[in-house]
């Protein structure tokens, strides 16, 4: 059980003033990041710490944006960690990456990524994310986010 299963994310606030980060992500039929959050059993959105994400705040919102799909997200903690291998084994492999086999591949995943040889110097992050809404199919995030579509 991830020390996190039991977290209480805020309810969430229809606001225009509601802050909303932006990140990538990649998500495919090999890493289907964005399908693990909407099932909740990826709880957690690892990225190497730099000033932009040290202004997130828990309870803000996350926008995880891939080429055609995106999530919003609540973002629910932020737990800082000096390497992956730390994280991967305080936040656990499959709260991180479901779909790795075990730690190591985790690992060898998260080093595949651009701008990861980074985290050496500036360490990296578990951000807790919570689906609230989003598209799993080509669509304008832009109408998304502003209410234009059919729900």
């Amino acid at each position: 059980m991830c020390k996190h299963d039991n977290f209480e994310f805020g309810k969430r606030i229809k606001s225009n003033t509601e802050k909303i980060h932006k990140l990538s992500i990649i998500n495919n039929s090999k890493m289907p990041f964005l399908q693990c959050i909407r099932l909740g059993i990826k709880k957690a959105e690892c990225r190497v710490v730099s000033p932009y994400i040290k202004k997130f705040k828990i309870g803000e919102n996350l926008l995880l944006q891939s080429k055609r799909e995106f999530a919003l997200c609540r973002i629910g903690y932020l737990n800082f960690y000096k390497n992956f291998e730390t994280m991967i084994s305080d936040e656990g492999v499959y709260n991180l990456i479901p779909f790795a086999k075990d730690e190591k591949d985790a690992l060898q995943i998260y080093k595949g990524f651009p701008g990861a040889s980074r985290v050496t110097i500036n360490g990296c992050c578990a951000i807790g994310v919570k689906w609230l809404e989003g598209v799993l199919e080509a669509v304008s995030v832009e109408k998304f986010l502003r209410g234009d579509l059919i729900k």
